[in-house]
């Protein structure tokens, strides 16, 4: 559809938003083709995983002042979402945005700690290599478990590492001269 761009990579389908002039404001049609798209990664068993990106000028017009409609609509939110802001943004600030429904803007999203990639940066972050994310977990820890014995700390991580299908991905794609396909949620 028009405005919109579906691309695959590395296991991740990237819906892309472009309609500028609109600030990327979701009509029924757009709302509709998302839906597909969406509905499409059960059709390809190599999709992963959906991001749904904006041209970085504008992301889905009003969706910047986030509030949480269930509630509005005398429904209450679903799966994690009653657990994890009050474990994030404490039981008051929480309160104002579950049961209450208070919009809150992208300033207080931030200073909730909602999400914390700098502007700009968040689809790079997205398709990050997967090996980076156990190898920051790894320089985290503190100095005093170093000491004990770093190879503890390593070694289960890595057997784990050595049994995904990325490192037999990257041989494969080594030997076929193409660049691996890298899994994020191996």
């Amino acid at each position: 559809m028009e405005y919109i761009e579906v691309v695959s990579d590395r296991g991740v389908m990237l819906i892309g938003l472009y309609r500028l002039e609109g600030k990327n404001a979701i009509t029924f049609d757009r709302h509709g083709a998302l839906a597909e798209s969406i509905r499409d990664t059960g059709r390809r068993g190599e999709v992963r995983a959906v991001v749904i990106h904006d041209s970085e000028e504008a992301f889905a017009s009003g969706n910047d002042d986030a509030s949480e409609a269930t509630s509005s609509f005398g429904l209450c939110p679903e799966f994690k979402s009653c657990q994890l802001p009050p474990n994030n943004v404490g039981t008051p600030k929480a309160t104002e945005l579950l049961p209450l429904a208070e919009p809150c803007t992208v300033q207080e999203q931030a200073e909730c700690g909602l999400f914390n990639i700098p502007a700009g940066t968040a689809l790079a972050h997205t398709m990050e290599l997967p090996a980076i994310r156990p190898t920051r977990s790894l320089f985290r820890r503190s100095e005093e478990e170093e000491k004990l014995d770093p190879t503890d700390l390593k070694l289960p991580e890595f057997a784990r590492r050595v049994r995904s299908a990325d490192p037999k991905n990257a041989l494969a794609a080594f030997f076929a001269r193409r660049a691996p396909g890298f899994s994020l949620f191996s």
